[in-house]
Parts: C-alpha cells; structure tokens; sequence
C-alpha cells in the first residue's frame, strides 16, 4: 500500500470489501480533518495522452476524468456502511477560519449543523449546573471532520483523551460537555451502536454513572438497562 499516509480510496476499498463480507461496524481512528489532494486515474491518464498525440480532440470530460477526488470516493463507501464511527477531537487551542468563499463557509456550516446534531444531545434545561462538572475549560474549539465524511456519516465519536502529569493517558472521559451539549467517546459509541441504544435513550448521572436504556444483548437480543460503565471502567482505568 505504500508509505503512510494513504490515499483515501485505500480506505474506501477496504471499507467497500467490509460492507460486502456483512460487516457490522466500522470504526475509524483516523481524523479526517483536512481535504486530501487528488490521486491520478492511470487509464483517464493514458487515454489523454493517447488523444493528444493523436492529436485527436479532447473534451472536458477527458480531462476531467483523469483527476479521482478521494474524499468522495471515501465518503460514498462511508455512506454504504450504515454503521460507520468517524472520529473527532476537542482542540485545546483555537484554530482561526481563513476561509473567505461564502458558498464554502455555507456548506461547511450545514455540515456542521448535520454533526451535532448526529453526534450530541443538549444537556437536559433542568440539570444544567449538575452537567457543569463534566465542562472540560481546556477544551475550546471542536476540531470537525471534513464536510463529505460528515455528510455521508451517522455516527460519531470522540477520541482525545486527558494526560496525567507524566504524559502518559491512563484515564479516558466517556462524555463532554462542550457549548451547552453532550457528547460521546468513540468506545462508548461503539458499545451504544452495537447495543442499539441511541444517544437519546442514555441517562448520564455525574459523578455517579452512565446508563444506557433497553439495551440489546448483542448475544442473547434481551433487552436490558446497562448501568456497570461508571464501575467498571474506574475498576479499568486505574489498573
């Protein structure tokens, strides 16, 4: 496959031969954050050389063609998945916007709108100071996957995690609350995708636990409320 990193249709690939061995979830733990450049369609390339030294005509297409733009052809793999986690990240600084084309800033802010609301829920209006000790100051400024990834998305979860002194990360925050909404860890994400538990149906009790309601054993198909994350992941974490 090459150096690392790869072109984005590596991963569709790999995602498309996923989606049709009947995968049931793909987790990314790779950001998208930036637009990719383009890859060479080798064929596109080869016909327009032929052409041209044929001095045969050429037509936009022809040209068009020889350009394969990746973040789409990842986006539409992504999208055939239906069960697909794309991670993200909280920035620790603030990145400035230097974008100046409105039609981009538009689109850019639909997407946006589309990954919040796939990706939090607001913090209940009657527990808004008992949800203030899961505000991480540090945190100020969502870092977003680029619009086609999160346009063709369902899910999403986060993947940074908090230091200790000596710089190692021994703790993971299942949830944050950033800008007056929450949202997940990837891991927790998972357990919900697989459990089919939506983020609407996950009663969050700080300082206390996470429950996630009606939960589907992915074994037996019961149904059940689980309520053991608090514990068992103290009792993980700080092994």
């Amino acid at each position: 496959m090459g150096q690392f990193p790869w072109q984005r249709d590596y991963y569709a690939q790999g995602v498309n031969t996923l989606v049709e061995a009947g995968i049931r979830q793909t987790i990314f733990d790779i950001q998208f954050m930036d637009n990719s450049e383009p890859s060479v369609n080798r064929e596109s390339y080869k016909n327009l050389l032929t052409k041209t030294s044929e001095r045969e005509a050429v037509n936009r297409d022809d040209v068009k063609d020889v350009l394969i733009d990746n973040d789409k052809v990842l986006s539409a793999s992504i999208k055939k998945t239906k069960g697909a986690i794309i991670p993200y990240s909280f920035s620790q600084a603030k990145i400035p916007d230097l974008i100046t084309d409105e039609k981009i800033k538009s689109e850019r802010e639909k997407a946006y709108q589309h990954f919040r609301a796939r990706a939090s829920i607001p913090v209940p209006k009657d527990k808004i100071r008992e949800f203030e000790s899961l505000v991480d100051n540090t945190r100020v400024q969502l870092a977003y996957p680029i619009p086609p990834v999160i346009n063709s998305a369902e899910l999403f979860g986060y993947v940074d995690a908090d230091a200790d002194e000596d710089g190692i990360r021994r703790d993971i925050r299942l949830v944050r609350v950033f800008e007056g909404n929450i949202y997940f860890n990837m891991g927790l994400v998972m357990v919900m995708d697989m459990c089919e538990v939506p983020k609407e149906s996950v009663e969050i009790n700080p300082g206390k636990n996470i429950v996630l309601k009606n939960a589907v054993d992915p074994q037996t198909f019961k149904k059940s409320d689980i309520d053991q994350l608090a514990k068992d992941y103290i009792a993980v974490s700080h092994d």
